[in-house]
């Protein structure tokens, strides 16, 4: 457990990058779920559990509304995007949810990406925030995965949250036919997705029920 000087810092640090976001890039160090150094050399990543007495409630992202119960392409991100609040400077990702069909089956991994636009017009993409790899569970609901390791991310972000899944079997929430927007990566499914993700975009009809919890770093 860090220090309450090193958790001082932190918050210190925090409430300098509000105020002085041209020194800053979007992205701070990354905090990690144990203890360690490393980063960026501006702050060593710290325990997401120091950060509880910055952290604002939990709030979440609006998915689509579901209208079938299929499978999906295997080897692909499915993503649904939305825009950060700007109510604080700053955000971390707390859980992500698959909202799983009757049939469940192997594994699933979900993550969360900056993009440039919603919908992206640019194929990079970089990753804040993923759960870890784990089997499916709980058919004809919400399986809601906690997220270990998040960067923190300027309020604002244009975010997407991603599913990958490891079989034909299972099935997903999603919403069909919509108009062909770029929701979806041809990635072929990992349990360590990488940093940064250069994949170009795949227009999609298919929106799949995907969603992202979040709190706010009351820095103020």
């Amino acid at each position: 457990m860090p220090s309450l000087q090193m958790r001082e810092a932190y918050k210190a640090h925090l409430k300098l990058l509000a105020k002085y976001p041209q020194f800053s890039k979007m992205l701070l160090p990354q905090i990690r779920g144990g203890a360690g150094g490393g980063g960026s050399g501006l702050m060593p990543p710290i325990p997401i559990s120091s950060l509880a007495s910055l952290e604002t409630i939990e709030q979440s992202s609006v998915p689509f509304a579901s209208n079938r119960d299929t499978t999906l392409t295997i080897n692909s991100r499915y993503y649904n995007f939305f825009t950060l609040p700007t109510t604080e400077k700053w955000y971390i990702f707390t859980a992500l949810s698959s909202f799983n069909g009757a049939t469940v089956a192997g594994n699933i991994i979900l993550g969360i990406d900056v993009v440039n636009a919603n919908p992206p017009t640019v194929a990079s993409t970089i990753l804040i925030a993923s759960t870890k790899e784990v089997a499916m569970s709980g058919a004809s609901q919400e399986q809601k995965i906690p997220v270990e390791t998040s960067k923190i991310v300027r309020g604002g972000s244009i975010c997407g949250v991603w599913q990958s899944y490891d079989n034909l079997t299972a099935t997903f929430n999603n919403n069909y036919p919509q108009a062909s927007e770029n929701t979806r990566k041809n990635i072929t499914h990992t349990n360590n997705p990488p940093s940064i993700d250069y994949t170009a975009w795949t227009g999609e009809i298919v929106k799949a029920k995907i969603k992202a919890y979040f709190r706010g770093l009351a820095t103020q």
